[in-house]
């Protein structure tokens, strides 16, 4: 799929295992993803069209970032909780388990009006994020333990929170405060990885902030410490 043909779409992709659907002005991708110019969010972000899609299709785990409790327009911080044991009994239910990881972190998705679905394993994806119908997909694999599904839900989560809190403004602050050119593109490109966009550095810093993440994949800047990545999620939110 060409980036226009993507873009009209609403689809972005990202790496190899994560994608984010974004809707006009909110571009967003997860793992892997294409950018897409955003709009204002309609449900990894903005651009004054159809909605964009981004997917992740990295081949590893991403983390997630916290959200507010209650249905508001102002995010909430809060600090990452300790990850569940690798561990999982096969007896259990992809959406049981999807709901128990989905527990542990702090991010509250039906307050922002968003669906988390857990899904059979998927060839070159590992999560996808689609801001048109406000929906979260996590493809579990037979061989995924809690922690990369963990991680993964997480990495997709942030792209929720800047579909739901971002803006042009404060993705400029939030490029300038990683020390990347402004120059560079927030959204990735049709079946690109997201990790060379702001968007993906952005939903990698936010997997930090919310679930420890120290599966670390954006190329623009390196892995924050804890601190450095609640203010920058925080910066994404608030604009400073």
């Amino acid at each position: 799929m060409t980036a226009v043909a993507a873009a009209s779409a609403g689809l972005l992709c990202t790496g190899v295992g994560t994608a984010v659907v974004l809707t006009p002005g909110t571009g967003r991708s997860v793992r892997a993803q294409s950018v897409v110019t955003p709009t204002v969010v309609a449900s990894p972000t903005t651009v004054a069209t159809a909605s964009p899609t981004s997917t992740t299709v990295v081949e590893q785990a991403k983390p997630a970032a916290p959200t507010a409790k209650a249905a508001t327009t102002t995010p909430s911080l809060a600090s990452a909780r300790p990850a569940p044991s690798a561990a999982s009994s096969s007896a259990e239910t992809r959406t049981r388990r999807g709901a128990r990881l989905l527990a542990s972190l702090d991010f509250d998705v039906d307050a922002l009006g968003w669906t988390v679905q857990w899904l059979p394993g998927r060839a070159g994806y590992l999560g996808l994020t689609d801001a048109a119908t406000r929906t979260v997909s996590i493809y579990v694999r037979a061989t995924h333990t809690d922690a990369q599904l963990r991680v993964t839900l997480a990495h997709e989560l942030g792209h929720v929170y800047d579909l739901t809190y971002g803006s042009a403004a404060s993705r400029a602050s939030y490029l300038a405060r990683r020390g990347v050119s402004s120059s560079t593109a927030w959204w990735p490109c049709a079946a690109c990885s997201d990790y060379s966009s702001g968007a993906g550095d952005f939903a990698e810093v936010f997997a930090v902030y919310l679930a420890g993440s120290t599966d670390f994949r954006s190329t623009l800047a390196a892995r924050p410490s804890a601190a450095e990545a609640a203010a920058l999620v925080h910066v994404v939110g608030f604009g400073s």
